[in-house]
C-alpha cells in the first residue's frame, strides 16, 4: 500500500504498546514536509526515540501506519532505507576497530553502495563531521562527542533524502553543536528533509523550521515553527483531552515554558524564544569543511543495485566484512591461542609418557606409537573435534549475534538495506570460515610440536602396519 503523496514522513495512528501494558506512543499522526527540517521535542521518555524505530522499522507498531518517502514501513523498507540516513539511540560500534574501519564495514554491509567509491565516500564523511585527523583511532579512544560525530559520518556515508537524527549534538561541546547545527542546514539547504529529535527546546529553534511536541507518547502539537512560535515572547496554545491537561502543562513545563495556565481542554504558556545566535561560517571552523554535497552517479545508482554482478559483489562485501570483524575481536584470537596450547600440553604428556616406557615401566608398543610426531596430530585433532571446537564455535556465534545486539551495533545494520537471511548467512559462513582456521591452527602446532619432540618417522598401527606423513594426510 502506498503512502499519502506529499510528506517526507507521515503517521496515522501509530501506536507502540509494550507486553508490560505500558503505552509508549499513542496514536499519533505525525507530517514531516519535504525539504523541512523538523524538530521533534519532548522530554525523555516522552516517545520520540520509540516512533523513530518505528518509523525505520526497527519495531512494529501495535497499530497504526507509517510511511517514509511514499513508501509503507516496514514492508518497503528494502526499497527505502538506501534513502535515508539515521542516527538512533546514540551512536554504536565496534571497540576495537576504527573510526574509519567501522564506517568501512557499515558501507559494506550496504547491498546498493557502490564499492568502488566506498574509500572516496567514508573520506569526504569523516572530513564533513571533522574526524579525518582521528579516523585511524580505535572507537574505544574516543571521546563521547567524537563517538557522536562518527554516528553523523554513518548516516552522511552516502546522499540522502531523508535523515533522522535521535538526539545528534548529545554529549557535544559548544563547539561541536554549532558544527552540526551548520551541518543540518546545509543538508536542508541541498534538498534533505531532515527529523531530528531532541529535549532541548533552545535547540531546535534556533535550527528546525517546523516543530512537534511530544509528551507521554502523545503529539501535543505540530506545524511551523513560525507560527507556533516567533522571535519575540508568545503564546502557546495546546488543545487535548481535559483528563490529558495535567499532563499536557507538566511536559510544558518541562520543556521551559513559564505562565502555564488551562481553561477546560485548553493549555496555555508563555514562550520566551530565545534569539538564533550569529555563528561563525563552517569553512572557518577548524576541523570543517562546508564543501558541497554531491551525488554523483558513481556514489547513487539505484538501477544498479539489483544487478547480479552487483547482488554477487554485495556478498562477497558482506562476507568479506564478517570476516574482517570476527578475526579482529580479542576473544577470537584468544581461543584460536586457546585451541593451539591443547596440542602443546598433549605433546608434553606424550614426551613424559614415551619416556616411562623406554625405561621399561610401560608395553614398549605405547612408546612406538605415541614416540612419533603424526600421532601427535591425530590425538590433538581427536581430543578437539568433538569437544572443544563446538565449544569455541558457540561462543564466537554468540559473540557475532549477541554481541552486537547487546553493543547496539546490529541496530546500525538493520537500518541499512541488509535482508535478515543474508545476514546470517554471512554470519554462518564467517563461523565456519573460524572453525576451518581452528583446525589448521590445531595440526600446525601439532605437527611442529612432534616433529621438534618426537620427529616424523613413520608410525606403527595396530596391524603391524606403518603409515608415513603422505599417507596419514591422505587417511585424514
Amino acid at each position: 500500500m502506498r503512502g499519502p503523496t506529499g510528506a517526507a514522513i507521515r503517521t496515522e495512528g501509530l501506536t507502540k504498546r509494550f507486553r508490560s501494558g505500558q503505552v509508549a506512543v499513542d496514536g499519533i499522526d505525525l507530517v514531516v514536509p519535504p525539504g523541512a527540517v523538523y524538530g521533534f521535542l519532548g522530554p525523555n521518555g516522552s516517545g520520540k526515540t520509540t516512533t523513530i524505530r518505528m518509523l525505520l522499522g526497527l519495531v512494529r507498531p501495535t497499530s497504526g501506519h507509517a510511511w517514509l518517502l511514499g513508501e509503507p514501513m516496514p514492508e518497503a523498507g528494502a526499497g527505502v532505507l538506501p534513502r535515508v540516513g539515521a542516527l538512533v539511540e546514540g551512536p554504536a560500534f565496534h571497540p576495537y576497530l576504527t573510526g574509519r574501519d567501522n564506517l568501512r564495514r557499515l558501507d559494506q554491509c550496504d547491498a546498493t553502495a557502490d564499492p568502488a567509491t566506498s574509500r572516496t565516500r567514508i573520506g569526504e564523511a569523516l572530513e564533513r563531521v571533522g574526524l579525518t585527523a582521528a579516523a585511524g583511532k580505535p572507537y574505544r579512544q574516543y571521546s563521547l562527542g567524537m563517538k557522536q560525530r562518527l554516528g553523523l559520518a554513518a548516516a552522511l556515508l552516502r546522499p540522502r533524502e531523508l535523515l533522522v537524527l535521535d538526539e545528534p549534538t548529545n554529549g557535544l561541546d559548544p563547539q561541536g553543536t554549532r558544527e552540526v547545527r551548520h551541518l543540518i542546514r546545509e543538508l536542508a539547504d541541498a534538498g534533505s528533509t531532515v527529523l531530528v529529535s531532541s529535549h532541548l527546546l533552545a535547540e531546535i529553534e534556533q535550527v528546525c523550521t517546523h516543530v512537534g511536541i511530544m509528551g507521554r507518547g502523545r503529539l501535543l502539537a505540530q506545524g511551523e515553527r513560525h507560527a507556533i512560535a516567533t522571535d519575540d515572547d508568545a503564546r502557546l496554545t495546546v488543545t487535548t483531552r481535559e483528563s490529558q491537561v495535567g499532563a499536557a502543562a507538566e511536559v510544558l513545563r518541562s520543556l521551559g515554558l513559564s505562565d502555564i495556565g488551562s481553561d477546560g481542554q485548553v493549555v496555555h504558556a508563555l514562550w520566551t524564544a530565545p534569539r538564533p545566535s550569529t555563528c561563525p561560517r563552517p569553512s572557518s571552523m577548524p576541523g570543517w569543511t562546508s564543501s558541497a554535497w554531491r551525488c554523483s552517479g558513481a556514489a547513487w545508482n539505484s538501477s544498479s543495485s539489483n544487478s547480479p554482478g552487483r547482488a554477487s559483489m554485495s556478498h562477497a562485501r558482506l562476507l568479506r566484512s564478517e570476516l574482517r570483524l570476527l578475526f579482529g575481536r580479542r576473544r577470537t584470537i584468544a581461543l584460536l591461542v586457546g585451541l593451539g596450547a591443547v596440542p602443546l600440553l598433549l605433546a608434553l604428556v606424550l614426551f613424559v609418557a614415551q619416556d616411562t616406557a623406554m625405561a621399561g615401566q610401560g608395553p614398549g608398543f605405547i612408546g612406538r606409537v605415541t614416540g612419533n610426531g603424526l600421532f601427535l596430530v591425530v590425538a590433538a585433532l581427536f581430543l578437539c573435534l568433538p569437544f572443544l571446537l563446538p565449544l569455541t564455535i558457540g561462543i564466537t556465534s554468540g559473540d557475532s549475534v549477541a554481541g552486537e545486539a547487546q553493543s547496539g551495533t546490529l541496530r546500525y545494520m538493520l537500518t541499512l538495506p541488509v535482508p535478515r537471511t543474508r545476514l546470517l548467512a554471512a554470519k554462518g559462513l564467517a563461523a565456519l570460515a573460524f572453525a576451518g582456521a581452528a583446525v589448521a591452527v590445531i595440526a600446525a602446532v601439532a605437527l611442529a610440536a612432534g616433529g621438534a619432540l618426537f620427529g616424523l618417522d613413520e608410525m606403527a598401527l595396530l596391524s603391524g602396519s606403518t603409515v608415513g606423513l603422505g599417507n596419514g594426510v591422505a587417511r585424514m
